[in-house]
């Protein structure tokens, strides 16, 4: 996992669902930064389609990684089905990466975080109760 994403994420250790937006937070910021031109990985992917090339390999290995970690938090969260819940998310940020990239500051970035907010509270909401009695 790439080390912004983590130590954006690290001040809410202990809170995976405050992790899962702040991953989105995090993605947010850098694609609303000056100069943003893409996420390298997908670009990277793009340019080097070829799976034995090396290049491609880290692309994907790190886009596995970040799904993985998605899962593994909306595990931890508790959401009842993680895997639909880490895959909207991953649909965010990309759509984030995509927008930011030609839009900038005046993209859809906290759009995109507010989306994510909502997304895993309705994915929550649906937990049911431990014990009703």
């Amino acid at each position: 996992m790439d080390c912004w994403i983590v130590g954006g994420i690290q001040p809410l250790d202990g809170d995976p669902a405050g992790q899962l937006l702040g991953i989105v937070r995090v993605v947010a910021d850098q694609v609303a930064e000056p100069g943003f031109r893409g996420c390298p990985f997908l670009s990277t992917h793009a340019e080097f389609p070829d799976p034995a090339h090396p290049a491609d390999r880290l692309s994907v290995a790190f886009r596995v990684a970040l799904r993985g970690r998605l899962v593994d938090l909306a595990e931890q969260a508790g959401a009842p089905l993680p895997r639909v819940l880490a895959d909207r998310i991953m649909l965010i940020v990309d759509g984030l990466y995509a927008n930011g990239a030609v839009l900038g500051r005046a993209g859809s970035a906290s759009a995109g975080v507010a989306l994510t907010a909502e997304i895993i509270r309705s994915a929550l909401e649906s937990v049911p109760s431990a014990d009703p009695a």
